[in-house]
Formats: C-alpha cells, structure tokens, sequence
C-alpha cells in the first residue's frame, strides 16, 4: 500500500496540476449497469501529521464528513464495528426530514507514522443502492505534503435507475464532473455528467473537507470549525462549473448548527 501511494505521488509530482485542478490530482470514475466508482489521487499542501490528527477517530470523520453541503447529520453507535449514521439529502435545502440515512461500518485498517487507511462500509443504501465503500488511504510525502487516494463505489438496481434518470431530468440537470471529453479543436471543453459527474463531484468534495480538517485538526474540540466551513466553502469556489450550489452565507447558516460545539 505504501509503496503504491508514493509511486502515484511521484507520478502527480512529475505530471503537475492539470486543469481543471491547481494541485497535483487526478480523479478516474466507471458507472456499469450495476456499479459506480471512483478513485481520486491527490498530494496536497498539509503534513501526514494533521491528516491522521483530523481523522483519529469516528467522531472526527463525523466532523469532516458534515462540511459536505448535502449531509444534514452525523452520529456514531459504539459496537463491533463502530457505526457512522449519516444523513444525507439530494439537495442542500432539502431539510433533514428528508434525508437518507447511511449505516456506515468503521474500519481502521492501518494507523501508523507511515499509512493511514481507513474503510467505511454500509451494506444497504436508499432506492436499492448497496454494497457502499469508501476508502480513504494516506501517506506522507515529505514534512509538508500527504499522498491522498479516496475512493467511492456502490451497486445499483433498476430502481436506482429509474431514480436517477430522474434526478438528472430535474435537480441534477445540466451538472458535470471533472473527466474530459473529447471535443474537436477550437470547440469548448465539455465534462462527463450523469452518475459519474455526479461521483466525481462528491469525491471532490470529500478532498477538500480532509484538507479543511486537517488545516485545524483539532475542530471537534474549539471554535475553529467555523474557519473549517470557510475553508471548504472557498475550495469549492476554485470549481463554480462543477461544485457551485449556494452562497456563502446559506451554507454557513446551514451548517453552523452542525458543528462539534467548542467545550467550556
């Protein structure tokens, strides 16, 4: 694992930023008939150190997943495994009522000054989705900068189908990824929309939450979740075509009662 993850920082070094990204990344995603993933590669400005303090434990997932505009709640169950009960809504403005919940089982693969990696499982998901994962790996790179791969799959039935055919005809309309399509000379760039626009997005997403937690890894216990919720949200801005979904005073007001209160 370790050796896989310095050669991709090795190869993103080599390659640079590539638009549309301005940092050292790479994103690939596959949607089948009954699967969507997609994997995300990236060395970003922040030491191994305050990566593996953001997300120690469970609780501090919880903290870095709620930056995510469209999660409306996140709570842990102590067991075997530890659950991470997130709620989740298809659109930001849709309230928590709404929502649909993912019982994500807590995996510590790995903890050590070499690798984090960390897995979240959730067998069953809304409208016929499955089979959920996401994986987070991370080494360090030198004093400064942490190699990055975040991965996202599931399954899916005629049912999600149909549920996404429409999603993308209403609230998902006109919405695009980051892959490049093959466009002739002179002609603008277009981007892959549909399911994997969709997965791409949410990968991104997900990136800059770990960096925003990993600026101030110690969030769950201070007041600097609220420079957490700038910071994602002044990510997001570097990608309007893909990631612009509300101003930045909405988005405040919507996540501030989310956050982990500072203790007196």
């Amino acid at each position: 694992m370790v050796a896989s993850l310095q050669g991709a920082a090795q190869r993103l070094l080599h390659e640079g930023p590539t638009a549309p990204f301005d940092e050292p990344m790479s994103i690939n995603s596959v949607a089948s008939v009954n699967a969507v993933s997609a994997q995300l590669e990236a060395v970003i400005s922040r030491p191994f150190e305050q990566v593996t303090r953001a997300l120690a434990t469970p609780e501090s997932w919880c903290s870095v997943l709620l930056l995510h505009v469209n999660n409306k709640g996140c709570k842990v169950a102590d067991g075997k495994p530890v659950i991470v009960a997130l709620k989740v809504v298809r659109k930001y403005d849709q309230p928590v009522e709404s929502a649909y919940d993912l019982q994500f089982d807590y995996h510590t693969i790995e903890a050590s000054p070499r690798l984090m990696s960390t897995r979240l499982t959730a067998a069953a998901g809304p409208l016929g989705t499955s089979n959920y994962i996401i994986q987070l790996d991370a080494a360090p790179v030198d004093d400064g900068h942490t190699v990055i791969r975040l991965e996202y799959s599931y399954n899916q039935n005629a049912l999600t189908g149909l549920a996404m055919d429409l999603y993308f005809a209403t609230v998902g309309s006109g919405k695009v990824g980051f892959t490049r399509l093959s466009t002739a000379a002179g002609e603008p760039v277009q981007y892959i929309g549909g399911v994997r626009g969709l997965v791409e997005r949410n990968l991104l997403r997900y990136l800059f939450a770990i960096e925003a937690g990993a600026d101030w890894p110690d969030a769950v216990e201070s007041k600097d979740s609220e420079r957490r919720l700038h910071a994602w949200f002044e990510a997001t801005e570097r990608h309007p075509r893909q990631l612009r979904e509300l101003d930045l005073q909405t988005y405040l007001a919507l996540k501030r009662p989310l956050m982990p209160q500072p203790k007196r």
